[in-house]
């Protein structure tokens, strides 16, 4: 039964993850954006599962937005390591991916089980 309960809560898994990043305000050449290009800009926020291959895109958050609440696919269970990483798309200029961020998906144990007794 116990093992059961497992199951069950590991397939209706779903959390979300407030993210935030700074946006660039220049070139790599030192230059910068113009407010025609910012007003195209976008940041691409990727993940990618432990077993992933690829990357995934989850969103696109046009500027000056600099925040996103992922919600993690129920693809995944408490304990998988998820990337999660950011890039900046100026029409066809792209940036660099920011640093990965690893987030372990928090493994909740159920509750004990109350009030053992011997049944007559």
């Amino acid at each position: 039964m116990v093992l059961v309960a497992l199951l069950m809560c590991s397939v209706c898994f779903a959390e979300t993850l407030p993210l935030s990043w700074t946006n660039p305000g220049t070139k790599t050449d030192g230059t910068a954006l113009t407010e025609a290009e910012k007003a195209v800009a976008v940041t691409a926020v990727e993940f990618k599962g432990p077993s992933d291959t690829v990357w995934t895109v989850a969103d696109q958050v046009p500027f000056p937005g600099n925040t996103y609440t992922w919600t993690i696919p129920d693809t995944f269970v408490p304990g998988d390591e998820v990337s999660i990483r950011v890039r900046t798309i100026v029409g066809q200029l792209i940036s660099e991916y920011s640093y990965r961020l690893v987030y372990t998906i928090p493994v909740v144990l159920p509750s004990p089980p109350a009030e053992l007794r011997k049944v007559d």
